[in-house]
């Protein structure tokens, strides 16, 4: 387990907070009406409503979106699972920064930490982690 498994895995959820905000968007549309809307102009001038192209897409994206939460979810077990060889104060420090995102100031403030306390806490942990997967193979 490397730092970049754990940035990895804060980036996944990332791309599924934006995709979840994207299928959201839309679901309700622009003014607050449900389903996004292509307008195409019948003869006569009258607009006519075309909703397979948001539909095909909206389905799309669901799709993605199922895939990428079976990616996070295996993630998120194998690095679970690497975390239990560390001592509580490391598994907490790198929970709250990589589960979380949380920014090195806000974990000092929730463990009421010095930073400099909670930067070793975070090297210690990734050392450790990395001699566990070098130990395994």
């Amino acid at each position: 387990m490397t730092k970049r498994d754990l940035k990895g895995y804060l980036s996944l959820a990332r791309e599924i907070q934006e995709l979840k905000q994207e299928l959201q968007d839309l679901y309700i549309g622009p003014g607050g009406s449900s389903f996004r809307t292509i307008s195409r102009r019948r003869k006569g001038g009258r607009p006519k409503r075309d909703l397979s192209d948001p539909v095909a897409h909206m389905m799309a994206l669901e799709e993605l979106l199922e895939g990428k939460y079976g990616r996070l979810k295996a993630e998120r077990q194998r690095i679970e699972d690497a975390l239990d060889s560390l001592p509580a104060d490391e598994r907490v420090v790198v929970r709250m920064r990589y589960f979380r995102g949380y920014a090195w100031n806000r974990i000092q403030l929730e463990l009421n930490r010095s930073e400099a306390s909670v930067t070793r806490a975070h090297s210690r942990a990734l050392q450790r982690l990395l001699n566990t997967a070098e130990n395994k193979f």
